[in-house]
Formats: C-alpha cells, structure tokens, sequence
C-alpha cells in the first residue's frame, strides 16, 4: 500500500542523515592526540550533506507556514481572504425562517409560505393600546402587539384607513433594496393609508407572534382586520402596490409615480 508523503515526513527522513553525519564529526575526528582536521573527502562529503540538508528543510518550511520571510504573511492573507468571504456569505438576499429546526432527514413541509398572521391571534390577553415611538417620515416603527393596537385604532378614528406594516431585517440585501421604494411610497400615499415597519432585530417577540417567516414581508390591515399578507421584494413590490391601489379604490399612477 502507498503511503502518502508529508512535508513532515520528508524532514524526519533528513534528520537520521544529519544526525549521523553529526555523530561520525563528533567522534571519528577525534584521536588520542586530541582534535584532528577532516581529511579532504570527508570534507566534501559533509558539505554535500549539509547542503542537501539545508536545501530539503527551505523546501519544506514554507509548506508548513514556517518560513521567516513569508510565513507570517501568507498566514494572513489566508486569514483576511477567508474572513472576507465569510462576512460576504453571511448577508443574506432575504430571511427564510422556515428552514430552521428542519433536520436534513425529516420531510419537507408543505409549500406555504409563511408571511404572517394577526399577532392578536397569538395571544389571550387583550391589547392595551399604546403609542409608537415618534420619527421622521411617513414610516413609524412598531415594536409590539400593544402598538399594533394603537395604529389600528388611529387609522379607524381617521376615516378607517388602511394600515401597512412592512416587516425587514437590517441584514437582508433584499429588505435594503426595497426599503426606499416603500419610503416613497408611504409618502406619497400617507394622506390615505398610514405605514409602518418591523425590525425582526428589535422586535423578535412581535415577529414571532405574527408568524413572519419570511422577509421583506408586508400586512395591510383593512377596518381593523389584516387583509393580506404577502412578500415585498423588489420583485413582488408591483403586486403589493397593486393590492393597495384596489383596496383604496385609487388608480396606481399616484403611487407608481415615484417608486
């Protein structure tokens, strides 16, 4: 059977040569009148020796990351490309959720795709109603089932208008991509409809309850009830916008017009 050749096997087979080599200077050399000089063939031959020696052992050092000159450096630059890497595979196009605590063994579930729920389903107790946090803009946040409360009520004291809530992740490439598309939109469309959106990252509890799997999600709540809940990539934007447009009753050129 052929056995595999290692760096660190080529240098233990040097070793025997030089430590012999060594030990016939050490006390063939030697004569009762003391120390003696190598006579001229010994000479050479210890030369070739060492140089052998020497040149297998250059060979070798850079193989094992040793080497004095480039070792450190190779080292990281490895270092730099495989973190490089890693940060660039670790930001994902969207966040699917429904792939986890799924084993490789089990069977595949069903092809739903999970973009939510009422979160008010997922609890017994009943909403108190509380205010988001104020910002800039046509978009406020929502952290919880309580200020889902409260944005449903407001909208049903303002003439019942719709309520948009768009669901992201700070780490998903598509929720980024779409994110100015649903700030104009809010904007042109805020004297109809009031918009909100969910941080997964800030509001995991309130994600949970509403059984988002999925992201960049959007829920269009109608007279208090959700009324649709469905994908808003950049893809699927003009079919969520299309939805609104048939809910309000308005044409899509209004909202179309900028987004």
């Amino acid at each position: 059977m052929t056995m595999a050749v290692t760096p660190l096997a080529i240098l233990a087979s040097l070793i025997p040569a030089a430590t012999a080599m060594l030990s016939h200077t050490a006390t063939g050399s030697l004569s009762s009148h003391g120390c003696t000089m190598l006579s001229s063939m010994q000479a050479v031959e210890h030369w070739h020796s060492l140089h052998a020696l020497h040149s297998g052992v250059q060979l070798m050092l850079p193989v094992l990351g040793l080497h004095a000159g480039c070792g450190r450096r190779q080292k990281s630059l490895a270092l730099c490309s495989m973190t490089a890497a890693a940060s660039e595979s670790s930001t994902p196009q969207t966040v699917d959720l429904r792939r986890q605590g799924r084993s490789s063994t089990s069977k595949r579930a069903p092809n739903v795709r999970s973009y939510g729920r009422d979160p008010r389903k997922a609890v017994t107790e009943t909403p108190s109603p509380m205010a988001p946090p104020d910002c800039e803009g046509a978009v406020r946040p929502l952290l919880n089932i309580d200020q889902l409360a409260y944005a449903l009520q407001a909208a049903h004291d303002d003439s019942e208008k719709p309520v948009v809530i768009k669901f992201f992740s700070p780490r998903c490439i598509s929720c980024k991509a779409v994110k100015p598309k649903y700030e104009r939109l809010a904007k042109n469309m805020q004297d109809v409809a009031h918009f909100y959106e969910v941080n997964h990252v800030e509001a995991r509890t309130f994600c949970q309850q509403s059984d988002v799997k999925f992201m960049p999600a959007v829920h269009v709540y109608a007279k208090g009830e959700l009324a649709r809940a469905m994908p808003m990539g950049v893809q699927s934007f003009p079919d969520f916008n299309e939805f609104l447009m048939e809910l309000l009753g308005v044409e899509g050129s209004k909202s179309d017009a900028d987004c």
